[in-house]
C-alpha cells in the first residue's frame, strides 16, 4: 500500500514539474513575440531609416539573450527526462528483482510441496505425505510428554537424543532442512513488510502436525542455532495449540512466535 502511495505521488509530483517548463515555455515565446510586434508598430513609421534600423540592434541583443534563455530551459529539460529515464529503469530493475524473486519463491513451495509428498513414516507405519509427518508428530509429541526434561540450557541435547533416538531425524531431517533453506531466503530480502508476507505463505502451507514438529525441532541442536531464531522473527508457530507436551516447552521461544501481532522490538529471543 505504501509502495503504491509513493508511486502515485511520484507520478503527480512528475506532471507538475512538465507542466511548469511548458508553462516557461510558452510564456517565453508569447513574451518574444509581444516585444517585436510592440517594437514594429512604434517605429514602423520612422521617417530615418538609419536610426529605424539601430532600434533592431537592441531587439536582436534581445533575441539573443531569449534565445540563451531557451538552451538553458533546453538543457535543463533535457535533465529533467533523463532523471525520469533513470526512474524508469530503476523501477523497471526492481520489478524484474521482484519477478525473479517470486519465482523462485513459488518454486521452492513447489519443491517443498514435492518433499512432504514424499514422506514416509516407515517403522511407525506404512503412510505417506501428510499423513506421515502427523504420525512423527503424534509419536514425538506422546515421547517428550512422557519424558522428564531437564534444565533449559540442556533441552536441545535432550530433544536432539529423542530425534535421533527414534530415528525421527533421519525421517523428517530433509523436510526441515528445505524449510529453512526457504525462510532463509525470505530473510535475505530487504523489505521488512514483504518478507513477513511471504512467510506467511510458508506458514499457510504447514499442517498443525507439521508446526509441533517445527516447535520441537527447533528447540533441538538441530535447528536451535539458526532455524529458531527465523521462527521467532516470523510467527511460524501461530496457531499452535496448547498441549501439555510442549506447552512446558513454550517459554524458550519468544512470544512473537506464536503471535504475529506481537512488535518485533519486544525482545525476539536468539
Amino acid at each position: 500500500m505504501g509502495e503504491k502511495s509513493s508511486n502515485v505521488e511520484a507520478t503527480t509530483d512528475d506532471k507538475r514539474t512538465d507542466r511548469k517548463f511548458l508553462i516557461t515555455g510558452l510564456l517565453v515565446g508569447v513574451a518574444m513575440v509581444l516585444l517585436w510586434l510592440g517594437n514594429w508598430y512604434v517605429l514602423k513609421d520612422h521617417a530615418e531609416p538609419g536610426p529605424f534600423g539601430d532600434q533592431f540592434g537592441a531587439i536582436n541583443a534581445l533575441f539573443s539573450g531569449l534565445a540563451l534563455a531557451g538552451v538553458v530551459l533546453a538543457i535543463f529539460m533535457q535533465k529533467h527526462e533523463l532523471q525520469l529515464q533513470r526512474k524508469e529503469m530503476d523501477e523497471t530493475q526492481a520489478l524484474m528483482e521482484q519477478q525473479k524473486f517470486e519465482s523462485m519463491f513459488f518454486q521452492m513451495l513447489r519443491l517443498h510441496g514435492d518433499v512432504v509428498d514424499s514422506m514416509y513414516s516407515g517403522h511407525l507405519g506404512n503412510v505417506k505425505g501428510r499423513e506421515a509427518l502427523s504420525v512423527f508428530e503424534k509419536f514425538f509429541r506422546e515421547t517428550v510428554q512422557k519424558t522428564s526434561m531437564p534444565p533449559d540450557n540442556e533441552i536441545g541435547r535432550t530433544v536432539r537424543l529423542l530425534f535421533d533416538r527414534h530415528r525421527v531425524q533421519l525421517d523428517v531431517g530433509h523436510y526441515f532442512r528445505n524449510m529453512y533453506q526457504i525462510v532463509k531466503f525470505i530473510d535475505d530480502r530487504d523489505d521488512t513488510v514483504a518478507k513477513q508476507r511471504y512467510a506467511n505463505i510458508v506458514r499457510a502451507q504447514m499442517t498443525h502436525s507439521e508446526q509441533v514438529l517445527l516447535l520441537f525441532n527447533c528447540l533441538s541442536t538441530y535447528g536451535n542455532e539458526r532455524f529458531k531464531p527465523l521462527v521467532n522473527r516470523y510467527s511460524l508457530l501461530e496457531g499452535v495449540r496448547p498441549d501439555p507436551a510442549h506447552d512446558k516447552l513454550r517459554h524458550l521461544y519468544d512470544e512473537r512466535a506464536f503471535d504475529e501481532s506481537i512488535p518485533l522490538d519486544q525482545g525476539v529471543q536468539p
